[in-house]
């Protein structure tokens, strides 16, 4: 579009013209993509649950169930793909979302990486090379809540430029619900190797609870973004 204060081309999505800093309060950001992200990432949040759940009370064989876990991980990774994708939008114009698309992206792998890690751990539970790659993985995972909570944050930084309530209530649910979701791992991997005696009752009530925050920040990503699109649209 041409800004109509100095004619210079600039793109569909700036709300203000990076030569005469002129702002468009008519053009809001187009939160298409955000939305996507926050779809597929709250059904991949309410299967694993689903999942979670349905293993507790149902038993079955580790491989098994590991691939069953498999479905809502990858899931979830597609959906920060969206999120990086997002961010790069956003980033045109006021915005400024580099760090976070970054992390995103980052994310997405190290999660799929944690995945498919997990098969040659259990295939060498008796040797000691188990325990090498466990202190990987773990070294991986703290990685991920890492970047997790770098474009966590940016939903936050979002609510504030936006001065939307919603967006910086979803950020820390979400980041809130992150952080229990790392307690749970680490809680599993000393339960594993017996580090620690704790039934699987508190972990299953811990996830169920972080699961909730997730599926709520989502929730108000998902209010957030449409009504977004709805005035864009206008």
């Amino acid at each position: 579009m041409i800004c109509p204060n100095c004619n210079t081309d600039i793109p569909e999505i700036a709300k203000y013209c990076p030569i005469c800093s002129y702002k468009f309060p008519l053009k809001m950001a187009d939160y298409t993509l955000m939305r996507n992200f926050a779809l597929i990432a709250l059904f991949s949040t309410i299967l694993s649950t689903f999942l979670y759940y349905y293993l507790f009370y149902h038993p079955t064989d580790i491989y098994e169930s590991l691939y069953l876990v498999g479905v809502p991980i990858f899931l979830y990774s597609f959906s920060l793909i969206l999120l990086r994708n997002a961010y790069s939008k956003l980033s045109i114009g006021k915005y400024i979302f580099s760090t976070e698309q970054s992390a995103a992206t980052i994310a997405a792998i190290l999660r799929v990486i944690l995945y498919l890690l997990a098969f040659p751990i259990i295939f060498l539970i008796p040797t000691p090379l188990s325990n090498s790659l466990s202190s990987i993985r773990n070294l991986i995972y703290a990685t991920y809540i890492f970047v997790s909570l770098i474009f966590e944050f940016g939903f936050i930084k979002i609510g504030i430029e936006e001065n939307s309530s919603g967006m910086k209530i979803a950020g820390i649910l979400y980041i809130i619900g992150q952080a229990i979701s790392g307690i749970i791992f680490f809680l599993g991997e000393l339960i594993a190797f017996d580090r620690i005696a704790l039934t699987h009752f508190p972990i299953f009530y811990l996830n169920i609870t972080g699961n909730a925050l997730l599926s709520l920040g989502l929730l108000e990503i998902i209010v957030f973004s449409t009504r977004s699109k709805n005035e864009y649209e206008k």
